[in-house]
């Protein structure tokens, strides 16, 4: 004679039935459980996705290294101006002693906690 299966909600107010149960209830359950599981997770997968595009943080663009005279532009600087500086500006980096290249998002950054 087989045993009745439990419900979810029966097992849930008390854990302890589960213990004394054949194997075929135990399957039985098993497998109402990954069913459940799987309904709840597309469920949740269905309003993570109609959340308003805000709600997600925006992933962070790639930083642009600009040449000397692109980054000049941007300072309203002349190149030279930035080759005497290059060594105190934090968005610069140095590739030899007469080479550089600007990080964008440095001098945005830069200039930014420059201004009024």
């Amino acid at each position: 004679m087989l045993t009745p299966v439990p419900s979810l909600d029966e097992l849930a107010r008390d854990p302890q039935r589960a213990a004394n149960l054949p194997a075929h209830a135990l399957r039985s359950l098993i497998v109402r459980t990954a069913t459940l599981q799987n309904l709840l997770l597309a469920a949740l997968m269905n309003a993570e996705a109609e959340e308003p595009a805000a709600a997600v943080p925006a992933a962070p663009e790639a930083d642009r290294m600009l040449t000397p005279d692109e980054a000049a532009a941007i300072l309203r600087r002349s190149r030279r101006w930035l080759y005497r500086n290059a060594d105190r500006l934090p968005f610069v980096k140095r590739l030899s002693p007469k080479s550089i290249l600007c990080s964008e998002s440095g001098i945005r950054r830069w200039l930014a906690t420059r201004r009024a």
